[in-house]
């Protein structure tokens, strides 16, 4: 994939990034659902700091915020600068040798589509196993869109493919939910579909250290947690939109 291919993908789905940073969930509270931060100060200054970066953010004008009366050449110019910034922000690895391709570990027929599991080796030292539905008939000759289905948080790529979860003994790992059967669904409507982990859970989870405690470690490496998950999922979409059973021009995320 070139250059300006992978930064389209970033530009996707690095958008909106931030959102919901500071809200009540993050504490992990079950009694601060529906509260705000407040502060009697008459100055309008926070004690907690947590306030005062959520006012903080509240009155930030970004310098790259879209404006709705933007006109279209000016809108290009917009994009690239955001695509830029992204790129900057994710802090992707630098010089990373060539690696080896995707690697298909098994397949096994279901209903209607088969399943395979694979691995990606996106740079040094990391393996990413991932899964990928194929519709029956879809073939070389008669190639179909294809979906990369990520799940919110901590869900599985197994419970994206309405498969069981692993036995892996791993904290992250939870039950299969019935709502979030993503790659099934897209699978059953001809969409070769494609169900990744996010980093540090379910599979690629570890029982020495949490995704959290990782996170701020990777802040000290001048990575971060965001611009790795993008980076592993990145990696897989090159390989995906060169299968040939696959329509480059139609893949979308989900």
């Amino acid at each position: 994939m070139s250059k300006i291919n992978r930064r389209e993908f970033v530009g996707l789905i690095g958008a909106g990034a931030a959102t919901g940073i500071f809200t009540d969930e993050t504490t992990g509270a079950d009694n601060n659902a529906g509260r705000i931060y407040e502060t009697s100060r008459d100055d309008g200054r926070y004690v907690e700091t947590a306030g005062a970066l959520q006012s903080y953010l509240k009155h930030l004008n970004p310098k790259l915020a879209f404006n709705s009366q933007i006109t279209a050449p000016d809108f290009d110019s917009w994009r690239t600068s955001v695509r830029d910034k992204l790129l900057e922000l994710m802090c992707f690895p630098d010089q990373i040798p060539v690696q080896p391709s995707p690697k298909l570990l098994w397949a096994e027929q279901r209903d209607g589509y088969e399943l395979q599991k694979w691995e990606a080796y996106p740079e040094p030292y990391s393996v990413v196993p991932f899964l990928v539905l194929v519709p029956e008939g879809v073939s070389s000759s008669s190639p179909a869109p294809a979906v990369m289905c990520f799940p919110g948080s901590t869900s599985s790529k197994e419970s994206l493919a309405g498969e069981p979860e692993l036995d892996t003994g791993k904290p992250q790992a939870k039950k299969h939910w019935e709502t979030n059967r993503q790659a099934l669904h897209y699978v059953k409507r001809g969409f070769v579909s494609v169900a990744v982990d996010n980093p540090a859970t379910c599979e690629l989870a570890s029982s020495l250290q949490p995704r959290s405690s990782m996170a701020e470690c990777m802040l000290w490496m001048g990575r971060n947690y965001l611009g790795l998950s993008v980076f592993q999922k990145a990696s897989i979409l090159k390989w995906l939109s060169e299968r040939p059973i696959v329509d480059s021009n139609r893949i979308a995320t989900s």
